[in-house]
């Protein structure tokens, strides 16, 4: 498939050196590399169940790999060049297959529990090429955090979807700050799992999640009572 190029200016002039394009063959290594560095650091999930990076960074080269000619995954890029974060999605018609891994097998098999209970596989199928797409992580290196950037990313996203045909993305949300910020951008909930009641072989592997909900306060907040979201967007008033 050709590649597209149509870099735009992200996010106000403020940080206007900063641009977000389509990824291209010669980032794909870097921005696996970005991405799970963020996530190991920061996403619950794989912080409360110890993923490793090497770990993370094989799921996240394995999706690219794997959904590279879709052509809508996206990188942000400073002023040198350099990739600062990036979101990885695919057309939900691709077929993705990843390696198992014992530490990650609860937080798959969530994932995979909550698309089933409010997406299951019956809609999927009936779905068309070009209707819908997944996200499947976004992220923002730590030096970049807390700018804006991740919004912003979002909202270029929704747009570069919108103009290439695409009539919803959905996403899956793993703390109530994404889920908050995926809801300013438009996203509605379609359901969730509370971490507390999620069973897994018996046992209930993300009891007593914890992580930093506010960096600005320092305050450590329990999950207990939050979970995972399922979030679907329509992009009809993204096209430009």
């Amino acid at each position: 498939m050709q590649e597209h190029n149509d870099t735009q200016p992200l996010i106000p002039a403020q940080f206007c050196a900063i641009t977000c394009d389509n990824m291209r063959k010669l980032d794909v290594h870097e921005t696996a590399y970005v991405i799970a560095q963020s996530f190991v650091k920061y996403e619950p999930l794989c912080k409360h169940l110890g993923v490793s990076f090497i770990n993370m960074y094989d799921t996240c080269l394995s999706f690219i790999e794997q959904t590279y000619d879709d052509q809508l995954s996206l990188v942000c890029r400073n002023k040198k060049g350099n990739i600062i974060g990036g979101t990885l999605c695919r057309d939900l018609t691709t077929p993705v297959f990843f390696h198992k891994n014992s530490r990650a097998e609860p937080s798959a098999a969530l994932l995979s529990q909550l698309m089933d209970m409010y997406f299951p596989q019956s809609i999927i199928e009936t779905v068309a090429r070009g209707e819908y797409v997944e996200i499947f992580t976004t992220a923002i290196s730590a030096s970049n955090s807390s700018k804006g950037i991740g919004r912003w990313l979002i909202e270029t996203a929704s747009s570069h979807f919108a103009n290439r045909g695409y009539q919803f993305s959905i996403t899956q949300s793993t703390s109530p700050v994404t889920q908050s910020l995926r809801t300013q951008c438009g996203f509605k909930v379609l359901g969730t799992i509370q971490y507390d009641d999620f069973l897994f072989e018996g046992e209930k592997p993300f009891s007593g999640i914890r992580f930093d909900y506010d960096k600005h306060k320092n305050k450590l907040f329990s999950l207990n009572k939050a979970g995972i979201a399922l979030l679907k967007k329509s992009l009809h008033f993204h096209i430009t």
